[in-house]
């Protein structure tokens, strides 16, 4: 078996693990409007949210995105990824009519289901289209199921918290959420905040996971490490790198547990890095 199949097969089991867990999470809170720390949305709103995102892979994975259309009419054309995702928040997530635990945490656990079926159907390097990401934006399967894995992970953490639980990150499922963040990081590229900079990170998570971001002309690129001349190095433990690439956490407190720390050229592009990327 190539290591591609395995590591997606891995991150299937994960992906669905997590499902899991998000739904019991879900069922265990008994207020659904219950607001998230520092967020617009309430545990419904995410839970929404994760139930069509669930349902929107499954039918790109199924190559039946036939009802598509009119939620792209819906939509602003010619915007950036992460405002498009916003406008579809905005559209979808008052749609959704399964609200109470219950049915919120079945249409959940049902959805992701139904998306490791039609995945499974598929090879890993297989292209889906994700038009809501914008035109003519596709992911393969093996990256589709790293981000719905990272999809329940990170937005489980976020009812967890609102909830008062506790919601432990397996160093595991970081490192292939990671995977999907690199696929990520381009589309959601803050070309305003970007400007003119011109600076190189190399991203050292561990477990020779490392990866290089290059920032230049108000775009990201993502790289495989080698004899690029990096301005800025970030090790981080990789639940910290995600928990601060998601937005949950400040670099602060990442240095403060030691959990990063930065060296190179410019060392202190380092507390620039995330504000060049919107938060999923």
């Amino acid at each position: 078996m190539m290591m591609q199949d395995i590591e997606t097969r891995n991150a299937r089991q994960a992906f669905m693990a997590a499902a899991d867990r998000t739904a019991e999470l879900i069922r265990s809170i008994n207020d659904m409007d219950l607001r998230l720390p520092q967020s617009e949305w309430t545990v419904g709103d995410t839970a929404a949210h994760l139930i069509f995102a669930l349902r929107g892979f499954t039918a790109s994975a199924s190559n039946s995105l036939n009802g598509w259309q009119d939620i792209e009419d819906r939509l602003p054309r010619r915007t950036a990824t992460a405002e498009r995702i916003a406008a579809m928040n905005r559209i979808m997530i008052p749609a959704e009519p399964r609200r109470s635990p219950r049915s919120a945490a079945l249409a959940v656990t049902e959805g992701a289901e139904a998306f490791a079926v039609a995945a499974a159907q598929r090879s890993p390097g297989d292209i889906m289209p994700t038009p809501w990401y914008g035109d003519g934006q596709s992911m393969s399967v093996a990256d589709a199921t790293c981000l719905l894995l990272g999809e329940q992970v990170m937005h489980g953490y976020d009812m967890a918290r609102a909830a008062h639980k506790t919601w432990p990150i397996a160093k595991s499922d970081a490192y292939l959420i990671l995977g999907a963040v690199r696929v990520m990081m381009p589309k959601m590229a803050k070309p305003d905040v970007l400007g003119k900079t011109c600076v190189t990170y190399r991203v050292h998570p561990g477990a020779r996971a490392d990866f290089v971001v290059r920032c230049a002309d108000g775009a990201i690129t993502v790289e495989e490490p080698g004899s690029q001349r990096v301005d800025c190095h970030i090790a981080a433990d990789p639940v910290a790198f995600l928990l601060l690439g998601y937005g949950r956490i400040s670099q602060w407190r990442a240095i403060a547990g030691g959990k990063m720390i930065t060296w190179g050229r410019k060392p202190w592009q380092a507390f620039r890095f995330v504000s060049f990327v919107s938060n999923p």
